[in-house]
């Protein structure tokens, strides 16, 4: 959220070593010790139960609560933007994530279209409020 994506040293070699700490960071999650202890909280298990329609969700609320649109910049904002995304990603894991992989009516080309529907509609918002 805060990161300038602009320095040349993520162009020469800093990409990768964020891809290679990454990796080390989820296999210490894998190993027992104490960072998978940490990462076994409840406060971060939760996080993780609904962390694909968190990652859906961010995106989207981040272009709509802009600091222009909010009033106000830094970590205020960046907690609002933070508590709104868990919100839209919690709505969107319990109307839409838990209910399609529970129904056996969406199959086949219906879940196709209906995943396409979402995806198209979540384009559009993203391309309206740029």
């Amino acid at each position: 959220m805060f990161a300038d994506l602009t320095p040349p040293w993520l162009l020469h070699g800093g990409f990768q070593l964020i891809g290679v700490l990454g990796a080390v960071l989820v296999a210490a999650a894998l190993t027992t010790g104490s960072f998978s202890q940490a990462m076994a909280t409840k406060p971060l298990v939760w996080l993780g139960s609904f962390s694909y329609s968190l990652y859906l969700a961010h995106w989207p609320i981040a272009l709509l609560l802009n600091d222009d649109r909010l009033g106000f910049s830094g970590w205020p904002a960046a907690a609002a933007k933070f508590g709104a995304s868990i919100a839209g990603g919690l709505v969107l894991h319990h109307l839409v994530e838990q209910p399609s992989r529970r129904t056996s009516r969406l199959r086949g080309w219906p879940l196709v279209l209906t995943w396409l529907g979402a995806s198209t509609g979540v384009s559009v918002l993203a391309a309206v409020l740029l």
